[in-house]
């Protein structure tokens, strides 16, 4: 598991680099909300995460389903171990869907 400052080195990191497929998945989720690299970048992983424990080929769609707002997105969050973080992860999947 990783530790919540890895974490957020990983995903500045990272939504730099890959800023435009993130964008693209964005689009193709149907997402409501404001395009935000870093928010995108976390909600995707958390479900890259989730297919890595699971090894389900279809929980990263299921996960980023609805633009994040299934239960498999809070299921996976359960999954990891990241309840402490869950109201963060949730808020952030809100976001980019465009709920309040």
């Amino acid at each position: 598991m990783l530790r919540p400052l890895a974490l957020v080195l990983i995903v500045f990191l990272a939504a730099a680099c890959c800023s435009e497929e993130l964008k693209a998945m964005f689009s193709n989720l149907e997402c409501g909300g404001t395009y935000d690299k870093y928010k995108m970048f976390a909600a995707v992983g958390l479900c890259e995460e989730c297919y890595n424990l699971w090894k389900e080929d279809t929980i990263r769609d299921l996960c980023s389903s609805k633009c994040f707002s299934t239960s498999y997105f809070s299921g996976c969050i359960d999954s990891l171990q990241l309840k402490e973080h869950e109201r963060v992860l949730k808020n952030i999947a809100r976001d980019l869907n465009g709920q309040k």
